[in-house]
């Protein structure tokens, strides 16, 4: 027997075929009318015109060639000098130097070419028989670059002033390119014990990377003075790295004094020699060497409870320290909440360990019911440093009211627990396990029966939630046709709410859902408050050998104490199996990595909902109380049913 598949997301991946046309070149020392394909001899019986529009654009050790379309050529030959001051005329006159042949298109990419040497080219077009055209058309063609006689021409158009004298030399960039390198950084994390600091930087292109510190405040240092760490700031000694394009790499700085606070900078200088121009490009990332960064609010306090929850973050790995006093007494100092004593601190003040930006809990137990208190956080990170600000401490009061539950309601005491999949058995939407804090709220006791459902849905008509007719099961197979003890099904969540609405209730959250099952967030595999599962303790497919159906033929059970499944330690009947029961949440199968902490609730509208607890129809690993299973909120099913809270 099949069990309910989970709708999960699927993603598709397109390929994209990319097409190459390799250019093959040739390079050949011969003249000009040569054949270069068994032409007439003397190359004049060409039947292609002069090559016309001949461009060429300066890059880095290279030159872009561009040219019009000659009528019948089917290939173009380009050649080439390097321009000197003794040669002024001569390539265009006989097409003499080196050459590239068989060119197809109308351009072709120079390469390997000396940075700030000049270059002359001609171009011919060669017909079908490899006849060759006349020279050029378009005239001589130099490109200059830059020179650098002795280092006094500083008027070049390339020159870069940031790269003078650089290993002893002037430096020209490649003409045309002075853009400087785009970098970004990351500041890594400085203990205040800690006297180095390392960030991890990446640049476009490759280069040379450099950073610096300078006490906190400072004025913003130029690129010049990143570079040499030379500003009359700078704390320490900056550091270089070789970067690679698109690689991340770590440039450190050292000799930085404990406990103090400074800014840092990074900058890039590329192959050419640009540095990167804009110092703020990355920053300044800004680093206070010392306390961890600290939040933390209130998520539970009850009249009726003796256990407060915080709920805390801090920005390094850390020790949280919670305690609480009588509402109005005088703040704890930081010493005093660690310590758990002096002052005014009552009950057992908690602890607890704090991943970097992940929440955690922290309780104090011990109160007094029906009594206010103020409760503070602080946290103290690995170096021994304690959250130093006293503002970020906490000030909020326990008490709540809670009145007596409605007759066939359970009375559900707030709490917070690890919402999700804690055995680490279920799938992705069950994670990440997460804190999740809950008010006080009420909740059915059973399912809602067919009688109950079918009297306001559609007073007259008898047992009109089954489906199990056109499954052709066994006649009475759902309860016996018992109106008062089946649970009702195949209703979708529409109606499902409106009938909650309606009876002034309405459906529970996810997360109220859950912490109910795990009889207020135990950790324990079902519903019935056990980590072990059978027919005993619930209706589903788990009969012998965990393969066959608890009910004859797979059916319902009967709902409550009329039924043979007893209750979990909250009084709660099947929550796990019998029947799914439909949550007020819309459905998201990655909700749990933005979840709120506090009464979370998925109303981001969506064409599925969420049920939950398992039913008949399946086998035990779809009944434990943390799978989240979805359907089409038209659904109507005889595997979902429902149960309704208020608050």
């Amino acid at each position: 027997m099949a069990r309910i598949l989970r709708s999960k997301r699927a993603s598709k991946l397109s390929d994209l075929l990319t097409s190459f046309v390799t250019l093959f070149l040739f390079v050949s020392l011969t003249a000009c009318g040569s054949s270069s394909g068994g032409g007439s001899g003397d190359g004049g019986g060409s039947t292609t015109g002069p090559v016309t529009g001949l461009t060429v654009t300066p890059g880095d050790g290279e030159n872009q060639l561009a040219w019009d379309a000659v009528e019948g050529a089917a290939s173009y030959t380009v050649y080439w000098e390097v321009a000197t001051a003794s040669r002024t005329s001569g390539l265009v006159a006989d097409c003499s130097g080196d050459r590239f042949e068989g060119i197809t298109g109308t351009g072709y990419t120079h390469t390997g070419l000396t940075n700030g040497t000049g270059y002359r080219y001609g171009v011919t077009a060669v017909d079908g028989d490899g006849n060759e055209g006349e020279c050029g058309g378009g005239g001589v063609t130099s490109v200059p670059g830059a020179t650098a006689s002795g280092c006094t021409d500083r008027t070049a158009t390339n020159y870069n002033p940031n790269a003078t004298q650089d290993d002893g030399s002037c430096v020209y960039p490649v003409p045309g390119d002075t853009t400087p390198p785009t970098t970004t950084v990351a500041l890594a994390e400085v203990s205040n014990t800690s006297t180095t600091w390392t960030g991890s930087a990446r640049i476009n292109e490759a280069g040379t990377g450099y950073c610096t510190a300078l006490t906190s405040g400072s004025p913003a240092p130029t690129a010049v003075e990143v570079k040499a760490n030379s500003n009359a700031n700078k704390a320490g000694t900056g550091g270089s790295i070789a970067m690679t394009a698109n690689v991340t790499a770590t440039c450190t700085v050292t000799g930085l004094t404990a406990a103090t606070t400074y800014d840092f900078y990074f900058v890039a200088r590329d192959v050419s020699r640009n540095l990167q121009r804009n110092a703020a490009v990355s920053g300044p990332v800004t680093s206070t060497i010392g306390s961890a960064t600290v939040t933390s609010q209130l998520v539970h306090g009850v009249s009726t409870d003796t256990i407060a929850w915080l709920v805390a973050k801090t920005d390094t790995n850390s020790t949280g320290y919670c305690v609480a006093v009588p509402q109005g007494s005088a703040a704890p100092t930081v010493a005093q909440i660690a310590a758990g004593t002096g002052g005014a601190i009552v009950g057992t003040g908690g602890t607890v360990a704090l991943t970097a930006d992940t929440s955690g809990f922290c309780t104090v137990t011990g109160l007094t019911a029906s009594t206010a208190y103020d409760l503070y956080f602080v946290a103290k990170n690995a170096s021994n440093i304690f959250q130093l600000a006293a503002g970020s401490l906490l000030n909020k009061s326990t008490t709540a009211a809670q009145g007596a539950a409605p007759a066939g309601m359970v009375a559900i005491l707030g709490g917070c627990f690890m919402m999700g999949d804690n055995f680490a058995e279920g799938d992705a939407e069950e994670f990440p396990v997460h804190p999740v804090c809950l008010s006080s709220y009420f909740m059915d006791t059973t399912e809602v029966t067919q009688d109950a459902h079918t009297t306001w849905d559609d007073p007259g008509v008898t047992n009109r939630d089954s489906t199990f007719a056109a499954y052709a099961f066994p006649a009475g197979a759902d309860c016996g046709g018992l109106a008062t003890t089946c649970p009702a099904e195949s209703v979708d969540w529409t109606n499902a709410s409106a009938f909650c609405v309606f009876n002034g209730k309405r459906l529970p959250t996810e997360a109220e859902w859950e912490y109910a099952a795990r009889e207020r967030g135990l950790v324990v595999r079902y519903g019935t408050g056990a980590d072990a599962i059978d027919c005993t303790t619930a209706n589903g497919w788990l009969g012998v050998g965990g393969f066959a159906p608890c009910v004859g033929g797979g059916a319902t059970a009967p709902v409550g104490a009329t039924g043979v499944y007893a209750p979990n330690g909250l009084g709660l009947y099947q929550m796990s199996g019998n029947v799914f029961e439909w949550v007020g949440d819309y459905y998201d199968e990655v909700y749990y990595w933005s979840s709120p902490v506090t009464n979370p609730e998925n109303t981001t509208v969506a064409a599925r909902g969420v049920t939950r607890g398992g039913s008949w129809f399946n086998f035990s690993v779809d009944l434990r109380a943390s799978l989240r299973n979805s359907a089409l909120l038209t659904t109507q099913s005889s595997v979902i049913g429902f149960r309704c809270a208020s608050n």
